[in-house]
């Protein structure tokens, strides 16, 4: 099976596991990094410069997760809340993005991190270039 398809699959089981536990009123909160997530950055090629592409098969995965009820899909990114704004408006993602905002550097809560964001999927997985 395509490795793109059986994440695919994880992430969605993912969401609907979420909305089994907790019932569709609480939303599911996917939060997607920009950099090297949603924006890729390339190196020089051949001498020319190529800053960035987009992980287009990550933004219209995201197009579909929207139409699940419920779902609110944050972009954050440690190059602040203005960093994201220009990722979303660049990959046309306005109507699909709820919240932008900057990467938490310190986080307090009653549970650790790495449980909080059990569910941890790599970037490029949905990238058909790598």
């Amino acid at each position: 099976m395509n490795k793109n398809i059986t994440i695919r699959k994880a992430i969605l089981k993912a969401i609907r596991d979420w909305q089994d536990q907790w019932n569709v009123s609480t939303p599911c909160n996917i939060f997607v990094d920009v950099d090297d997530t949603l924006i890729l950055w390339k190196d020089s090629v051949s001498g020319h410069e190529i800053p960035w592409k987009a992980n287009w098969d990550l933004c219209r995965f995201l197009r579909r997760l929207k139409h699940f009820s419920n779902v609110r899909i944050v972009v954050w990114s440690a190059g602040g809340k203005d960093h994201c704004d220009w990722a979303v408006s660049e990959l046309g993602l306005k109507d699909v993005i709820d919240l932008t905002l900057d990467k938490p550097n310190i986080c307090i809560d009653d549970i650790s991190f790495a449980t909080a964001f059990s569910k941890n999927f790599k970037p490029n997985i949905l990238d058909k270039d790598q």
